[in-house]
C-alpha cells in the first residue's frame, strides 16, 4: 500500500467518523498546522476523540454517546 491508498483510507474512515457523529469532517483536521493558539474546544474535541478511540467496548461506547446526547439533547417533554 502506498502513501496515497493510506491518504484514501484515512479520508474514507473520518468522513465515516464525522458522519456518525454528526459533525462536519473538517472537525477532525488541524485548524492550526503551524502552532497557531488554539482555542480550548479545539484541544477538548481532540481529546474527547483520543479517549473515545481507546474505548474497546462496543456497550461502553454507546453509554458514552448516549451520556454526550443526554447533554446536548434537551429532554423530552412528556405532555400527558
Amino acid at each position: 500500500m502506498n502513501d496515497r491508498d493510506d491518504d484514501g483510507h484515512a479520508h474514507r474512515a473520518l468522513t465515516q467518523i464525522a458522519r456518525a457523529l454528526s459533525v462536519p469532517i473538517e472537525t477532525f483536521l488541524d485548524p492550526f498546522p503551524h502552532g497557531e493558539n488554539q482555542p480550548p474546544e479545539v484541544d477538548q474535541e481532540r481529546e474527547l476523540l483520543e479517549l473515545f478511540r481507546k474505548v474497546r467496548s462496543v456497550q461502553s461506547r454507546r453509554r458514552c454517546l448516549g451520556f454526550i446526547r443526554t447533554l446536548v439533547e434537551p429532554p423530552e417533554i412528556s405532555t400527558e
